[in-house]
């Protein structure tokens, strides 16, 4: 069982929503970091969604840009990154982590060197937001890498998609389906409405 079906299972047992808090890794900076993630997890976050920062976060809105900024100005990279997940791993063995990131982080070692430093890491899944349902499906690279490193590969089910995206999104996403409640980037409007 991995720790996405432990964690919901646990928390289906308990009639209990899960607790998924966003941080970029290195903000303010990368030592900080360690101890903001503990801090989360010993104050409740079920599982940790984590943000490498990257230059051009084109689908985050102001928030995550300053917060990305403020990454790379504090030194933060890919390298280092991954050194904060294993020592959050380490300290928290049960505790599922995912990664929210761009694309061109995960070309610049490599499709397979990344998934790799994910399971060398202790990284339970990925969402790349800028890799669309058809790169996916035409490249099996992506899901044969994952697979091979135990890391899930999720998906984003956007608000007007059809029923048959919707249905290749779930043949194609592992661990858990990321639903977004509306179009945009994020951070920017504050209310929620019905897709038009």
């Amino acid at each position: 069982m991995s720790r996405y079906e432990k964690l919901f299972a646990d928390l289906k047992a308990k009639n209990e929503g899960a607790f998924v808090p966003f941080m970029t890794i290195g903000d303010p900076t990368v030592e900080d970091s360690f101890k903001v993630l503990s801090a989360l997890i010993d104050g409740g976050a079920d599982a940790l969604e984590l943000g490498i920062p990257f230059s051009d976060p084109g689908a985050d809105g102001p928030t995550i840009q300053e917060s990305d900024r403020r990454a790379l100005n504090s030194g933060a990279n890919t390298v280092n990154c991954f050194e904060v997940i294993k020592k959050i791993r380490q300290k928290y063995p049960d505790t599922p982590i995912g990664l929210l990131m761009y694309v061109n982080l995960v070309f610049a070692p490599g499709i397979d060197t990344f998934f790799k430093l994910c399971a060398d890491s202790g990284v339970d899944s990925v969402l790349i937001p800028d890799v669309p349902l058809q790169m996916i499906e035409m490249e099996p690279v992506w899901q044969e890498e994952a697979k091979k490193n135990g890391v899930d590969l999720v998906m984003l089910a956007p608000p007007n998609a059809d029923d048959e995206t919707l249905s290749k999104i779930a043949k194609n996403c592992h661990g858990y389906i990321y639903l977004l409640s509306r179009a945009g980037v994020t951070g920017v409007e504050k209310e929620a409405g019905k897709p038009i």
